[in-house]
C-alpha cells in the first residue's frame, strides 16, 4: 500500500509537473502571439504613419506644380507680369503691399534715374515691371526656376529703362522684401 502510496503520489507529482510544463508552454504562447499581434500593430502604424507622410508631401508638390503652373500663367507674352490682385493672391500677400513696396521703391530710386526718365514712364509700365521683379523672384525662391519663363522676363525686363534701374539702384531692399515670398 505504501508503495502504491508513492507511486500514485510520484504519477501526481508527474502530472503536476506536466501540467505546469503546459501551462508555462501555453503562457509563453500566449506572449509570443500577444508580441506578434503588438509587433503587427506597429508595423501597421508605421506603415500608415509612411503612408500619410508621402501623401502629404504628393500633395504639397502638386499645390507647389499647381503655384507655379498659376504663375507661369500670369506671364505675358513678352515676358511681364502685371502687378495685380491675381498676382499677389497667388503670393499670399495683399495687393496694397506689393503696392507700397513699389512705392517704396521708387521714391527712393538712384539719383542715375533723371525726374525726365521717371515723367516719360508710364506708371503702368512701372507697376509692369515691378510686378514682374516679384515673379521672378518667386519663380527664384519659391521654386529654384530659371528657364524660358526667366529668358522671356529677362527680355521684358531689358525693355524697361526705369526696371532695370530700379534692380540696380535697389537690388538690396528688393532681395529683403522678396524674403517674405519665400
Amino acid at each position: 500500500e505504501e508503495e502504491e502510496k508513492e507511486a500514485t503520489e510520484e504519477e501526481m507529482d508527474e502530472r503536476q509537473m506536466a501540467e505546469e510544463r503546459r501551462r508555462i508552454e501555453r503562457e509563453e504562447r500566449r506572449k509570443r502571439e500577444q508580441e506578434r499581434r503588438q509587433e503587427s500593430e506597429e508595423d501597421r502604424k508605421r506603415d500608415q504613419e509612411v503612408r500619410q507622410k508621402r501623401e502629404e508631401e504628393a500633395r504639397k508638390r502638386k499645390e507647389e506644380e499647381e503655384g507655379l503652373v498659376q504663375l507661369c500663367l500670369l506671364q505675358k507674352a513678352d515676358g511681364s507680369f502685371a502687378l495685380d490682385a491675381r498676382l499677389a493672391a497667388l503670393l499670399g500677400l495683399q495687393l496694397e503691399v506689393l503696392s507700397s513696396w513699389l512705392e517704396e521703391v521708387l521714391s527712393a530710386v538712384d539719383k542715375a534715374v533723371t525726374s525726365a526718365d521717371m515723367a516719360a514712364t508710364d506708371q503702368e509700365v512701372l507697376k509692369e515691371a515691378y510686378g514682374t521683379l516679384v515673379a521672378v523672384a518667386t519663380l527664384r525662391k519659391r521654386y529654384g526656376y530659371s528657364s524660358s519663363v526667366m529668358l522671356r522676363t529677362r527680355y521684358a525686363m531689358s525693355n524697361t529703362q526705369i526696371a532695370s534701374a530700379i534692380l540696380r539702384s535697389h537690388q538690396s531692399r528688393f532681395e529683403t522684401r522678396s524674403a517674405v515670398l519665400t
